[in-house]
């Protein structure tokens, strides 16, 4: 490089770090025709912006038009503060909504925090997306995760919606019948204490005390109603079951 009198030149010097830390180096620079030395102490710190998230996926069967609740933790990995500045689900699904909480974030180096999302389908319908975290500080990252989400109706079915016990001679006699109470959908769901009316009558539920019993998918109950007249005449009662996805079955029994 030739420099004429009173006259300067900008030299460009590139620092492009490879890892994070703080780097150190030494430009000598040499002048003709005295040959002068000018030295020159170079510095930089080499940063890294990063996070890490768990879970890593996201693998759920979940209830239609029932919100979904799951917590994501982000930690800060890297040497520079980060603000979480958007959380996206793509590509955006028409038929999943999807919300998080809080709405954003700063995070210091080896820092976390939770995040809370919420997805509700409101079809049943089997969804593979990815939510997307993106950050903004000294630099700027984005990451995405993948998520499949299927959601399904409860099924919760009775094999039957009447029983007729029929006629009995005057004499302490008891008559048994079942009802069965199946789970026909793909998640665990919880049916309540069969509750018979009137409570007077001459039924009652023989197998069953007061409960809340978890019924798996693909799972039976078995209930049985006894029937025990103590007077002639006709009786007829109904016996409601609770279910957890508020669709309960109700059988008449005579």
């Amino acid at each position: 490089v030739t420099i004429y009198g009173d006259d300067s030149v900008a030299l460009e010097i590139t620092f492009e770090p490879d890892s994070r830390g703080l780097f150190r180096d030494t430009l000598v620079l040499t002048s003709s025709p005295c040959d002068e030395i000018l030295t020159v102490i170079v510095v930089g710190s080499g940063i890294e912006a990063d996070f890490i998230y768990e879970p890593e996926s996201i693998n759920k069967i979940i209830k239609t038009n029932t919100p979904f609740d799951t917590t994501v933790n982000l930690r800060n990995t890297g040497t520079t503060e980060l603000e979480i500045i958007s959380i996206t689900l793509e590509p955006p699904q028409k038929n999943l909504t999807f919300n998080y909480a809080p709405p954003n974030g700063k995070l210091s180096p080896d820092e976390d925090m939770d995040f809370r999302l919420v997805l509700t389908a409101d079809i049943d319908t089997v969804i593979n997306a990815s939510i997307c975290i993106k950050a903004t500080g000294d630099c700027d990252v984005e990451k995405c995760f993948p998520i499949r989400i299927t959601s399904q109706t409860t099924k919760i079915m009775a094999d039957r919606d009447s029983i007729n016990f029929g006629y009995f001679r005057c004499a302490p006699y008891a008559a048994h019948d079942t009802i069965k109470i199946t789970n026909e959908g793909a998640t665990a769901e919880q049916i309540f204490t069969p509750v018979i009316d009137p409570p007077n009558s001459p039924f009652r539920i023989v197998n069953i005390d007061d409960f809340t019993y978890d019924i798996a998918p693909n799972t039976t109950i078995i209930v049985i109603v006894e029937y025990l007249p103590v007077a002639e005449g006709v009786s007829t009662a109904t016996i409601t079951i609770g279910t957890s996805d508020e669709l309960n079955k109700i059988i008449t029994v005579e």
